[in-house]
């Protein structure tokens, strides 16, 4: 019971059932998906990456490496990753 009860505590988008949708699966191109209202972005190359898409309004609000998003571009550096929401 006490599982549950945390499951339900729980902020749908961090739930199973939360949409998730990919943004960029391009190759040579950071890798972008939207969980929920949250965008994950991750620039595993050893080279900067941007991919340009509507996120919406979204701020970066937790970053490894360097990450930002304004004017409907994601920039990501080199091994780079981010969260936004």
């Amino acid at each position: 019971m006490r599982v549950k009860t945390r499951r339900q505590s729980q902020p749908p988008r961090l739930q199973a059932d939360a949409s998730f949708k990919v943004i960029c699966s391009e190759d040579g191109k950071p890798f972008v998906f939207r969980r929920g209202e949250t965008v994950v972005a991750v620039n595993p190359a050893g080279t900067a990456g941007d991919v340009s898409a509507d996120l919406g309004d979204v701020n970066v609000i937790y970053q490894i490496g360097s990450g930002s998003y304004a004017d409907g571009k994601l920039t990501l550096g080199a091994q780079s990753f981010a969260v936004l929401g």
